[in-house]
């Protein structure tokens, strides 16, 4: 079964090229372990937004936890979703139906 994470933060201004350089490394060596079928990052305004589709070689590799334990070495680069009382917001579910077209 397929299902999708969506893992949202904020950085501080003066942190994010720095911190990307390090995610967009980490990101990538997580790539190898062959639990993420795919993925997408954006950056909006100062919140980075993750996205990405998992197998169900999730549970054995625990990429998403790895990476969430990765993110906490940088809480002092993150900032405070005062309403959830978090660095980080996660939501995830099952993916039931998809419809994949490329552009590219």
């Amino acid at each position: 079964m397929r299902f999708m994470k969506t893992i949202r933060f904020k950085l501080k201004p003066d942190f994010l090229d720095d911190f990307l350089t390090e995610y967009h490394k980490v990101t990538e060596a997580a790539i190898k372990d062959g639990s993420i079928d795919s993925y997408f990052t954006a950056v909006v305004e100062d919140e980075i937004v993750y996205i990405g589709t998992f197998n169900d070689k999730e549970p054995v590799s625990n990429t998403i936890q790895r990476g969430l334990d990765w993110l906490d070495n940088f809480k002092h680069m993150l900032q405070l979703y005062s309403h959830w009382n978090s660095y980080v917001i996660v939501e995830s579910g099952a993916i039931k139906y998809e419809n994949r077209i490329s552009t590219l």
